[in-house]
């Protein structure tokens, strides 16, 4: 049904996002998350792994649509523009946390958008990748798309949220275990992992081993 996400859709399971922070750049995401239920935020969607792509800024579609239409997986947004797209599907905006099927929060974040995605189908697990708020040795992202990237005030912007955004996910769903499988994370509340728990290859120079 188009507009609606199942409240069943992942249960029992562990689904994976992935967000945008450059702390990805040497790991190889495709191998390791092949066969898992991927959430990929915006430019995710080009990784093999990738089964749902969502995002929330209308200027990156319009960048990407061409791109887009290979895209064999779901594409989720709850900006307005694309209410009547038909390879679009679409929930209703809303400032806070939702726990109806046919609505999904925003928060300023494709990151936070993508977790209320989740959150609606009811998984067992949660496994954020890439949520960095921050940039790593001046980079912003794991990719090189990007025309543009967040500034520092972008990130504090994002992150004043941080603590809304905990509290009201634990209430609403208190049986859904998250894992912020990112040990450089600015996003705090979540418990941090290695993602090597998760099976991801974590090679011995990657920034997650010199930072801890």
């Amino acid at each position: 049904m188009k507009g609606y996400l199942e409240p069943e859709r992942f249960t029992d399971m562990t689904v994976f996002i992935v967000g945008g922070g450059s702390s990805l750049r040497g790991l190889d995401l495709e191998r390791d998350l092949a066969g898992k239920m991927v959430i990929g935020c915006n430019d995710a969607y080009r990784l093999s792994c990738t089964r749902i792509c969502c995002f929330g800024d209308s200027t990156w579609y319009k960048r990407n649509k061409t791109d887009l239409a290979e895209f064999e997986g779901e594409i989720w947004t709850n900006h307005s523009t694309f209410t009547e797209v038909d390879n679009i599907q679409w929930l209703r905006k809303r400032p806070h946390i939702s726990t109806r099927p046919t609505e999904c929060a925003w928060w300023g974040n494709t990151g936070y958008l993508a977790l209320n995605l989740a959150l609606l189908g009811h998984p067992k697990e949660i496994v954020m990748l890439g949520y960095d708020m921050c940039r790593i040795d001046e980079l912003a992202n794991w990719h090189d798309y990007n025309r543009g990237s967040p500034t520092d005030n972008d990130y504090l912007t994002m992150l004043a949220h941080n603590d809304e955004i905990v509290e009201s996910v634990v209430y609403e769903y208190p049986d859904v275990y998250i894992v912020n499988a990112n040990p450089v994370s600015r996003l705090s509340g979540f418990i941090k992992y290695d993602p090597s728990e998760y099976g991801i290859e974590v090679p011995a120079d990657h920034i997650y081993r010199c930072m801890k």
